[in-house]
């Protein structure tokens, strides 16, 4: 197969001549052969053809213009923001400075503040927004199941009477682990006391075998002596 060339490549595509790879641990390095590609442009440049700014409507922003007052531009903007949408208005105010800035240079400076105080204005809609979220996340009541209302729709009093039922119930077995803790403990000493007793008589036991089995050997040993002596 004989590589392409740039003429037979079809329109809107570039021929690339062929190259080597580098190979690396896992793959081989190999030869890949001139194709064509996507003519796709210079990196990060469009062309003249397509750096065209979009056009306004007339009648698009309404009664705004760079004649009236700070405030009133700003109560016409809020209206719009609240018709169209924040990011629309804040577009279109930027095209307009952009078409403006060579033109007229005063007007741009009155754009740019427009623009700030818009900015500004969204920060804090959005915070209060947010705040009010919050705050009526936090006020919502907690869905009540069948169980709970049942036992609003009855009487106090029968609420207060099962409520010290328990209480007493909780008492009494409170009371009850400490009388039994205190009763195992008292067994305890009684057993301790017990075995140092059996002990002791043990130790005094030994000590008489002892005592015992010396003065046996003893007296055998007089008796021998005296034997021989004999």
């Amino acid at each position: 197969m004989a590589p392409m060339k740039k003429s037979k490549c079809p329109k809107g595509k570039i021929y690339v001549r062929g190259y080597k790879t580098k190979g690396s641990r896992k793959r081989a390095s190999h030869r890949v052969k001139g194709h064509c590609v996507t003519d796709k442009g210079m990196p990060g440049k469009t062309p003249k053809e397509k750096k065209i700014l979009p056009r306004l409507r007339k009648g698009e922003f309404g009664t705004y213009s760079t004649k009236k007052a700070h405030p009133k531009r700003m109560a016409i903007l809020k209206r719009l923001v609240s018709r169209l949408s924040y990011s629309t208005v804040l577009k279109r105010l930027v095209l307009l400075r952009t078409y403006t800035r060579r033109s007229d240079p005063k007007s741009v400076k009155k754009y740019s503040a427009d623009i700030r105080a818009l900015q500004k204005f969204h920060k804090k809609h959005m915070k209060a927004g947010r705040k009010a979220a919050s705050k009526k996340r936090s006020t919502k009541k907690p869905r009540v199941t069948r169980k709970k209302r049942t036992m609003k729709r009855k009487s106090t009093k029968k609420v207060t009477k099962k409520v010290t039922k328990r209480t007493k119930k909780v008492s009494k077995r409170k009371s009850s682990k400490r009388t039994k803790r205190l009763s195992t403990r008292k067994v305890t000493k009684r057993k301790s006391a017990k075995r140092t007793k059996k002990a002791v008589k043990r130790r005094s036991t030994r000590k008489m075998t002892k005592r015992k089995t010396t003065t046996r050997r003893r007296r055998v040993v007089h008796r021998r002596s005296t034997v021989m002596n004999k």
